[in-house]
């Protein structure tokens, strides 16, 4: 989803309902979406509260998955509609973990 996003946008867009995270990013190219369902092959776990969308900068993003993903193959993210996403992941190796948030861009239009 985001190598996808980098091919139009700057920016990244987190949408989520109680049965579906959607990862859109809108540019002056075109657009990407993607959805992830609920009881999909790529969630493990979809829990929402409430109903959640918040922008994020794509480099910085892609910069902090791109180092998880030598740790571990599965990350927990938490969002709320315009606040910092937290993002959680435990290494195979023990006794790493690594928590990171990362603030919101708003007035960012997707």
């Amino acid at each position: 989803a985001i190598r996808d996003a980098e091919l139009v946008s700057e920016h990244i867009k987190f949408v989520l309902n109680e049965d579906v995270m959607k990862i859109v990013a809108v540019g002056d190219t075109g657009s990407a979406d993607n959805e992830f369902e609920k009881n999909g092959d790529e969630l493990l776990e979809l829990k929402v509260e409430e109903a959640a969308a918040a922008t994020f900068t794509l480099s910085y993003l892609r910069n902090v998955f791109g180092v998880l993903k030598n740790l571990t193959d599965v990350v927990n993210i938490e969002l709320s509609t315009d606040m910092p996403i937290k993002i959680e992941a435990a290494a195979a190796i023990p006794n790493i973990e690594a928590t990171l948030y990362l603030a919101p861009c708003i007035g960012i239009g997707i």
